[in-house]
């Protein structure tokens, strides 16, 4: 997928004004989420990805062990959007499942799968490519 299917889609998904808009909150959302995976899981979600796509997965900081991976409630996480692209908590929560939605449509649908399983389940409310649980609070019923 080239980077500016990529912007469309995910424009697609956000009720932002421009593609500027669109590109800023893709890439924080990207650059978040690169915060809480291990290297190795960075490095093989941004491989087939173009450059302007790759670069804001591989910003967060090296480590040498998985224990070293940032761990971040799913809270803190839309927080951390919020605050960074200038969001509401609805807005945050919208623009990381549409990112991450593209970002799965843009990758190896199994490298997702494999870095949910590595996640806390509470993330399944935010993140596409993980199973929600049948019964989760006031939203199942």
């Amino acid at each position: 997928m080239t980077y500016d299917a990529f912007l469309d889609t995910v424009h697609g998904h956000l009720s932002t004004d421009d593609r500027e808009t669109t590109a800023d909150i893709a890439t924080v959302v990207l650059k978040t989420f690169s915060e809480i995976l291990y290297r190795t899981e960075r490095d093989r979600l941004s491989a087939p990805l173009p450059t302007e796509l790759a670069q804001p997965l591989q910003s967060a900081r090296p480590e040498t062990s998985r224990e070293e991976t940032e761990r971040l409630t799913e809270g803190a996480f839309l927080d951390r959007i919020q605050a960074r692209a200038n969001l509401n908590r609805e807005d945050a929560q919208a623009a990381t499942w549409g990112v991450l939605t593209v970002l799965g449509e843009a990758t190896d649908a199994p490298v997702l799968s494999e870095i949910g399983d590595h996640l806390p389940p509470s993330y399944a409310e935010i993140f596409p490519f993980m199973d929600r649980p049948a019964s989760s609070g006031p939203s199942s019923a």
